[in-house]
This record gives structure tokens, sequence and C-alpha cells, in this order.
């Protein structure tokens, strides 16, 4: 008789690191870390949103000078384009500023964004390919 299940209680799936996930699907993996909004005078960041290639990620009301864990992981192709904006109620309304990370950069960094000398937030993020 055929036996149909070859496997003979063998795992057949496994949980992936984010980086051996990346390097299968053949793209980059962007892992959001933590946010850091510094205020500067009354012109403050409240609630932090960030979009990743046009889509919103995260957002979270924050006390300013407080470091917040984000814990997001994205995947992409290419490059990711991040934007920064001070999120009132339902749109993104006030932008803060946004850059572009190459998928071929690797290593933990803290970016700044800056939209104007009152708003700053620290963005900790690592991409793996």
């Amino acid at each position: 008789m055929l036996d149909l299940n070859p496997c003979d209680g063998e795992k057949l799936f496994t949980t992936l690191a984010p980086e051996q996930a990346a390097l299968i699907e053949g793209g980059s993996i962007l892992q959001l870390i933590e946010i850091k909004c510094i205020a500067v005078g009354e012109d403050t960041i409240n609630q932090p949103s960030l979009f990743v290639d046009g889509m919103e990620v995260w957002s979270k009301e924050v006390a300013p000078g407080e470091e917040t864990k984000i814990n997001q992981v994205i995947n992409f192709f290419g490059s990711a384009k991040i934007e920064l904006y001070n999120q009132n109620c339902c749109d993104k309304s006030d932008f803060i500023d946004s850059f572009t990370i190459p998928g071929a950069a690797s290593a933990k960094k803290e970016k700044p964004l800056i939209g104007s000398e009152s708003k700053k937030c620290y963005l900790t993020y690592v991409v793996f390919e």
C-alpha cells in the first residue's frame, strides 16, 4: 500500500527570524524599534504617526521626551519611504518630515526627523536583507 504521509511526524514548518525571512523572500525587512519626540516650546508632537510607503504602520499618543516602543516589522523591496506626521484626529494633517531607507542598509540607526527647529523626533530602526 502507498504511504501518503511521508513525513512521519517530522516538523513541516518553522519560525523564522526577520533576517531569515528577508533572505527567503528576496526583499528587505524594516524593523521600527522606538521613537522619541523632543518638545521645544509649545509646538510639540503629541501623537506621532509613521507611514511607510504611504501606509500608516504606527500611531500613538506620547509624552514629550519619552522613548516609546514601536516594534513593527514591514517587508519592502528596493527602498522604503518613511514619513512622520503629528496625527490630529483622523488624518495625517501635520507633516513633520520624511526620508528614504535603501534596502542595502543593514545596521541599527538613529535618524533625526526634523520638520522645523521646534519639532524633532528620533527613530530607531534596523533593516534586514
